[in-house]
């Protein structure tokens, strides 16, 4: 992408947060060699997300959730992507295994309801 295009940096490190429902923040921390980037990077960012939003905006639910549900059903690659996925969340004790499987059926769901069809 910009990156790339622009040789603006490297995202180092990402992090989501949710603060309400609809609310969300999303940080970014980037490294860059070029002196005084940091506008060029901050107006990149800003149009990924615009493009993301719209992109978003008119995408159909069904399809997103048919995508997401998809995804869901993906088994881990490896041995390590499988630990890094639910380490944390067995370690304190709110791991739900079942829990993918869940989020599988009621995006399915959603994609029927949207289509006309029952679950």
């Amino acid at each position: 992408g910009a990156r790339l295009r622009q040789g603006l940096g490297y995202v180092t490190a990402a992090t989501f947060a949710r603060l309400a429902p609809a609310v969300c923040v999303i940080r970014l921390m980037v490294q860059s060699a070029r002196p005084g980037a940091a506008h060029e990077i901050t107006s990149a960012i800003q149009a990924a997300m615009k493009d993301f939003t719209e992109t978003l905006a008119s995408a159909s639910l069904a399809s997103l959730a048919d995508s997401l549900a998809q995804a869901l059903a993906e088994p881990p690659q490896s041995l390590a992507e499988s630990g890094t996925r639910i380490a944390a969340e067995v370690w304190a004790g709110t791991h739900c295994f079942a829990r993918r499987s869940a989020a599988r059926a009621y995006l399915r769901a959603v994609t029927l309801a949207e289509n006309g069809a029952k679950p």
